[in-house]
């Protein structure tokens, strides 16, 4: 365990590579990074400079070929899995490109879900319902996915990350099937998180998105450059 309190996440000489056939993909290399707990950070870059990758190691999806991750002091690496997936569901939440809704599932129940092994479920329910107000979503609880727009969808998937209050929420191509407007009504929602003490990591192509955050890291071929 490092002491570091004003880093929630710490990446450390951070490399990772991909076994591809008889060679390697090297999506990350020599990463040292720090996500503060009031960060608001976008990770830019063109399609296989390693946006994707650095945020599941951001988040502590993915051990590192090489280097350290350490996410509230503890370094990653070196806990068991049943920690990890603890420590992981209490500092960090997840809105994926593809949002990965349950499709048989509401848009409340899918929010809940995060919450099921560990509340009961009025408990869930109750606070799952509270974030589908703060979304903008109170009328469309009882719809499922494929009844939901795409903006509509992300707006779920951001409400499900939120539900066990992350310190950091992870964000991969968050608009990049949105019209403008819905666009720019989630950046709105994350600039506001921000306020409130939410660090925010988003992996954008979106010079409007970029424009949101307070600093910027572009990657090539997964360097910082």
């Amino acid at each position: 365990m490092i002491n570091n309190k004003e880093s929630v996440v710490k990446l450390k000489n951070v490399t990772h590579i991909y076994p591809m056939g008889n060679g390697e993909i090297r999506a990350l290399q020599d990463i040292t990074l720090d996500i503060d707990d009031d960060d608001y950070l976008a990770v830019i870059g063109h399609s296989g400079s390693g946006k994707s990758t650095l945020l599941r190691m951001i988040g502590a999806l993915e051990i590192p070929t090489q280097g350290e991750v350490y996410m509230e002091g503890f370094n990653t690496c070196d806990i068991g899995q049943e920690d990890l997936v603890s420590l992981r569901a209490k500092t960090v939440g997840f809105v994926f490109q593809d949002f990965r809704l349950l499709p048989q599932l509401t848009a409340l129940e899918n929010v809940m879900v995060p919450l099921l092994p560990y509340e009961k479920y009025n408990s869930a329910r109750k606070k799952a319902m509270e974030l589908m107000e703060r979304v903008g979503l109170s009328n469309r609880v009882s719809h499922r996915p494929g009844e939901l727009s795409g903006g509509e969808q992300q707006r779920v998937a951001i409400a499900r990350a939120l539900i066990r209050n992350p310190k950091v929420l992870l964000a991969d191509e968050l608009t990049g099937n949105l019209d403008t407007a819905t666009r720019d009504s989630i950046m709105e929602l994350l600039d506001e998180l921000n306020c409130q003490g939410l660090a925010v990591v988003v992996a954008t192509h979106d010079q409007e998105v970029m424009a949101h955050a307070k600093r910027r890291i572009r990657l090539r071929d997964g360097a910082i450059i």
